[in-house]
């Protein structure tokens, strides 16, 4: 079975959010291959399938909760451990592709990571950060870490300690 975004779309539960993440994801990477012009492109699709799926929120009633969006995501991130990156490993070693098992290899220990992090958080919710702690969000692979400061190199990619970004607290 080939996937195209086209497919993603039409298909599935969530197929706009999981579209715009794709979006996303091809938006940064030609952004870091100096495509301007196409990481610009796939920024504006990203934000068309986001705003797609909220005015389908919106026309369903209400749009959902944090706690359901967080439900949605841990689902999300248990199918793709289970079955997503299984698929994706198959095809690529079938096809000899090296670049593309590496990168689902970091992809597959960052959804690990993903799926601990929410896990954790949703069990202890904002106490999961102790004072003076935050998230740090590697921008080369999504490596999530919580700390006083992001680490060093990125335990995945191996990134220096400049490409990650530090996410805050919401004030309430």
């Amino acid at each position: 079975m080939e996937y195209t975004l086209e497919r993603l779309v039409k298909t599935g539960d969530h197929a706009l959010t999981k579209a715009a993440l794709v979006c996303s994801n091809f938006e940064q990477a030609a952004e870091k291959q100096k495509r301007e012009n196409m990481s610009k492109l796939f920024g504006l699709l990203a934000q068309s399938f986001r705003i797609q799926t909220m005015a389908r929120e919106k026309a369903r009633g209400k749009a959902p909760s944090d706690e359901k969006l967080l439900s949605r995501m841990q689902e999300a991130l248990e199918q793709d451990l289970k079955q997503s990156y299984t698929v994706g490993e198959r095809v690529v070693k079938e096809q000899g592709h090296r670049g593309a098992l590496r990168a689902l290899t970091w992809g597959g220990k960052v959804s690990a990571i993903q799926k601990s992090v929410l896990k954790r958080y949703l069990k202890l919710g904002d106490e999961l950060l102790k004072e003076g702690q935050a998230v740090h969000v590697c921008q080369a692979c999504g490596f999530v870490g919580i700390g006083d400061a992001p680490p060093g190199t990125c335990p995945v990619c191996k990134a220096p300690s400049s490409r990650f970004v530090t996410v805050t607290r919401r004030r309430k």
